[in-house]
């Protein structure tokens, strides 16, 4: 009788802790799910920027995809431009001590995230994948870093921008001095690329012109359609 009881309470016992494993994980991918990002339905109330970001000569082109935001109130928009040019534009408002290094990558190496909390998104088109550090960033001195990037040309280089024009493979923004990043975009394509990092209002503004295809990109097509001081 004793040992039935014993084997009763054993069996109780790993059920119950069986059951609060699951309801742990469950609980920290509920609040993952929520913190990171979530498609928008109905977007077009959250894109009065339009006229804003780009030139009234170009609005006509611009067709909005697809909008992701997350509790911190960030937009992730999916952007065709023209006849079939892509363009992400990130807007990540939950810092407010946004700052930039001049200074440019010279040694392009694999980087690891910034902690284990790792998001991951893939564009409608399959060509752009991003890790995103789930809570909140910390953008204070923010440098542009690449891996397996080809004909790296930095054409904007100051306090507030960071512009290049390149054959894309992995991009990173890594914060104050850290050896790991807190964002990684991922280019699967042959396609020269255009990239902006912009800071304004203690917001940070990340753009990503591209083709899906192998079609040659002007250095400067992203700057000839935006409309921001880049000075």
């Amino acid at each position: 009788m004793q040992q039935l009881k014993k084997i009763i309470r054993n069996t109780l016992l790993a059920i119950i802790s069986v059951f609060a494993l699951f309801m742990v994980i469950l609980m920290l991918n509920g609040k993952y799910n929520f913190l990171g990002y979530s498609e928008v339905s109905r977007f077009s109330v959250y894109f009065p920027h339009k006229a804003g970001f780009f030139k009234n000569s170009v609005r006509e082109e611009i067709i909005i995809k697809s909008l992701k935001t997350n509790i911190f109130n960030d937009s992730m928009y999916s952007i065709n431009y023209g006849d079939s040019c892509n363009i992400l534009l990130w807007i990540i408002r939950q810092n407010q001590n946004v700052s930039m290094r001049t200074t440019t990558d010279t040694i392009q190496k694999i980087l690891k995230s910034a902690d284990f909390a790792g998001v991951f998104y893939t564009y409608p088109d399959s060509k752009l994948t991003i890790k995103s550090k789930l809570f909140l960033h910390d953008f204070k001195d923010i440098f542009v870093s690449f891996d397996n990037c080809k004909e790296v040309q930095n054409i904007v280089n100051n306090s507030t921008c960071q512009y290049y024009y390149l054959k894309p493979g992995v991009i990173y923004l890594t914060p104050n001095g850290n050896k790991n990043y807190d964002i990684e975009l991922g280019l699967n394509t042959h396609s020269d690329a255009n990239f902006m990092v912009y800071t304004m209002n203690n917001k940070l503004y990340i753009f990503l012109l591209y083709y899906p295809y192998k079609i040659k990109i002007s250095p400067n097509a992203l700057l000839g359609i935006i409309n921001l001081p880049l000075t």
